[in-house]
């Protein structure tokens, strides 16, 4: 676990499957606050989420293209501060009757999926105390698909670390 910027994992995200999204016909729109908190976690694990869910949004919208919009932001819940990350697509969201199963290992809809991609997802935001939700069709982003919103607590500045024996 190493403290970093969130943003700075979507960014690179977002430049490793740039040609990729070109090749779909699918634009990705980023939104970010400069002065978010970092937060705590394995990053490169992290960087597993944003791709994943990325990749799964892209393939929602094939075969014509469409648009990602990725917004990153502070919030709070249960009086704790996150960072946040929304990855919402312009596909035709998700049924109803699959949203209970979404998180549950080896459940696809895909004809060529696993069905681990979302819970490895959802393991990993549990690991780092985070959260997870879905929800279809945003009000707050026209001509949405499904949007999915994972958040990590927010570091505090001058927070106390617990430090391994032998570490200063």
């Amino acid at each position: 676990m190493r403290d970093f910027q969130l943003e700075d994992k979507v960014a690179e995200a977002i430049d490793t499957l740039k040609h990729e999204m070109k090749r779909k016909k699918i634009t990705l729109d980023l939104e970010t606050d400069p002065a978010l908190p970092p937060v705590s976690a394995d990053d490169s694990q992290v960087m597993h989420i944003v791709l994943n869910l990325i990749y799964n949004a892209s393939q929602a919208m094939e075969p014509d293209g469409g648009r990602i919009h990725i917004r990153l932001f502070a919030t709070r819940a249960d009086d704790e501060s996150y960072v946040a990350c929304e990855i919402t697509d312009t596909g035709p969201g998700i049924p109803q009757n699959i949203l209970p199963n979404i998180f549950i290992p080896f459940y696809t809809s895909k004809t060529d999926g696993t069905g681990l991609g979302l819970s490895i997802v959802k393991k990993i935001v549990d690991r780092y105390h985070g959260r997870i939700q879905l929800s279809n069709h945003p009000t707050h982003i026209p001509d949405s698909g499904a949007s999915f919103t994972f958040m990590f607590p927010a570091v505090q500045p001058g927070a106390f670390k617990i430090s391994s024996p032998g570490q200063k």
